[in-house]
């Protein structure tokens, strides 16, 4: 709780489509040193999205785009709900992975997860996505496991003018969305927005599960405000409200509750303050406030969640061989829950949540141009384990000027959620086991602990070739499970109680590859192949436990293959092609999508698109749960188009 991003960069980014390859290595990014250096500099695995890659994808959605990403795991359950993951742990709401917006936390202390229906940008006001595969809690702190997804949209005085976007198709019925920038004083630039969408459910299996469509309502704005010659502020805030019929899956992992709910809608808002103030030798100060408000009314429990961050950071050179980064911060979250969907359930209903943090990360120059070492840690307290620690080593080793080579280990945690820790909830038969039980919470469950050991390498092969590579193996201790703990028979099945508990341990391994192909200047081709095993066990001294993690529920191999390809000036066409693996615990098939996009820019004003996504089969199953009796809904092929004006 607390993680929070501060970006560095206000100057106009570059169009990354006509950059070289050399270029691209040199692309400005902060959320691995939580300062801004270049893609070769960075001993991390960290792949960045671009707006340029997310326009030509032909993607309607932030879940979708981020399919762009090698070793991100996204699969759809149903018209508003995905699950998405890094490196293992997939499910619908994925404890492990650490999302940020414009350095605000969007990952939630209630159940450990972020909502994906909730973040639905404005896709045209996102600057670029950073996707970090691996533990970022030495800087991001806590629930930054498995990896980080930081969202970066663009600074207002590049929105400047009025667009506006209408379209509808097969399954995004109708979409509309206006934009409009201004500036005052040539000091302080502006923009707001507004979007609204509809769109069709996705459809069951063989009938058994029919959903229902998905809506929603979104507005928002960002102002940046150059104050002095120093110092720069920015103000950003949206408000949304949505409606849905889903399935519902509980928050417990692998826990769910059958068949189909009403339509629920959710709602909420978010303000942030940024302020930040250059000092000599490239140094920075900054400081940032954030308050975020969530109802969600189509929760098992009906919830709403308020929280308030406050952080700041320092970043100064020593020197010619050191650059540091320290800071701190605050987080306060207070939740409200009732049983207003499933009566039977519980949760305690007013709780209240702190923590406060430190952190310090140092990179010395070993030997100037050719070795870095990276060392630091984030100290951390909260309510439900006392303090936490988590460091990092890494090192960077560049032997010549195209090539990098960079390890780190690191220790990360997760805190347990508030679900986790006070949750009553009866489980239908079959959901855990093969009868009914009861599962209750833990006041006593410890924090979860990765130990991941990586090891990666970049290079500019050729004047038109690029390749990265990375490999890691994690350690898990105290993953969260359930102990059983027996009641007497009640009719005629028994009854257990199922406690959650710090019972479960793994270990997890694999790899990346991704690489860039550029043959002349109006083609391009990027691929990337991604590998995951794992096992889970009982950890020692306990007898016997549920397992919530499943080796076969992680795809073992993912690889994509994407054609840019802009013949004339005025027309491109683009093609995706996805390959993810099938489950071999469970009963979800290899699938392969293909996806395509026709743009035709008729003049500086207007911009045509035509978009068929899963082009080779009418539908497909991404996911499963058993929770749920395996009801869940089929992705479909869908064939939408739009327009959109500038002036």
């Amino acid at each position: 709780m607390g993680q929070t991003i501060f970006l560095y960069a206000q100057r106009p980014a570059p169009d990354l489509s006509e950059l070289s390859l050399e270029d691209l290595m040199n692309v400005r990014v902060t959320s691995a040193a939580k300062k801004e250096q270049s893609l070769s500099q960075t001993a991390a695995a960290v792949y960045v999205i671009t707006a340029e890659e997310i326009r030509r994808s032909g993607v309607t959605t932030l879940t979708d785009a981020l399919r762009l990403a090698p070793g991100v795991q996204v699969a759809q359950l149903s018209s508003d709900t995905w699950a998405i993951s890094i490196r293992g742990f997939n499910a619908v709401y994925s404890n492990k992975l650490l999302v940020l917006i414009d350095g605000r936390s969007v990952y939630s202390a209630v159940f450990s997860g972020v909502l994906w229906n909730e973040e639905d940008l404005m896709l045209e006001d996102i600057e670029r996505i950073e996707v970090i595969r691996g533990p970022g809690a030495a800087l991001w702190g806590s629930n930054a496991v498995n990896g980080v997804i930081n969202i970066i949209t663009r600074p207002a005085h590049e929105t400047q003018g009025t667009r506006v976007t209408l379209g509808g198709g097969s399954q995004d019925r109708g979409l509309g969305k206006a934009r409009y920038g201004g500036s005052f004083r040539e000091s302080l630039d502006y923009r707001i927005y507004g979007k609204y969408f509809n769109r069709n459910s996705l459809g069951g299996i063989a009938g058994v599960y029919d959903g229902s469509g998905w809506s929603m309502t979104r507005g928002g704005f960002r102002a940046d405000w150059k104050a002095t010659a120093r110092d720069n502020l920015t103000f950003e805030g949206s408000m949304y409200r949505g409606e849905a019929g889903q399935i519902a899956y509980l928050i417990l992992p692998a826990v769910g509750a059958p068949g189909p709910v009403p339509l629920t809608d959710n709602s909420g808002g978010d303000f942030l303050l940024r302020w930040k103030r250059h000092l000599a030798r490239g140094s920075e100060i900054a400081a940032q406030a954030y308050y975020d408000r969530a109802h969600r009314g189509n929760f098992p429990l009906g919830q709403n969640e308020d929280a308030l961050n406050l952080d700041f950071q320092h970043h100064v050179r020593l020197g010619e061989r050191n650059d540091m980064i320290w800071g701190g911060g605050f987080c306060s979250t207070r939740v409200r829950s009732s049983a207003v969907n499933f009566t039977p359930a519980s949760i305690q209903p007013h709780t209240s949540l702190q923590s406060f943090s430190a952190f310090a990360q140092d990179e010395v120059v070993l030997v100037p141009e050719r070795l870095w070492a990276t060392a630091g840690a984030r100290f951390e307290h909260n309510d439900y384990t006392g303090w936490e620690s988590q460091p990092t080593l890494r090192l960077l080793w560049k032997p010549r000027q195209r090539h990098a080579l960079w390890a780190a280990a690191s220790r990360a945690v997760r805190i347990p959620s508030v679900y986790e820790v006070s949750i009553r909830l009866p489980v239908p038969a079959g959901s855990l086991l093969p009868f009914p039980a009861t599962v209750i919470g833990n006041s006593h469950l410890r924090s979860e602990s990765l130990l991941a050991y990586e090891l990666g390498y970049r290079v500019q092969a050729a004047q038109h070739i690029s390749l990265d590579v990375a490999a890691f193996y994690n350690r898990y201790n105290r993953l969260v499970g359930y102990n059983p703990l027996p009641l007497p028979p009640v009719g005629p099945l028994p009854q257990i109680l199922l406690q959650t508990s710090s019972a479960m341990r793994g270990q997890t391994y694999g790899g990346e590859f991704s690489a860039t192909y550029i043959p002349v200047h109006v083609w391009s081709l990027q691929g990337s192949y991604s590998l995951f095993r794992g096992e889970w066990s009982a950890g020692p001294g306990t007898r016997s436990a549920v397992n919530t993690f499943v080796a076969g529920q992680t795809p073992r191999h993912q690889f994509q293959i994407r054609s840019s390809f802009s013949p004339l000036r005025s027309f491109q066409f683009d093609t995706n092609l996805f390959y993810v693996s099938g489950w071999t615990s469970y009963p979800v098939p290899a699938v392969t999508r293909v996806d395509t996009r026709l743009g035709w820019t008729l003049n500086q004003k207007t911009q045509f698109d035509f978009v068929v996504q899963n082009a080779l089969q009418p539908g497909h199953v991404e996911f499963f749960s058993s929770a749920s009796g395996g009801v869940t809904e089929r992705v479909r092929r869908a064939v939408y188009g739009k327009i959109t004006l500038q002036f």
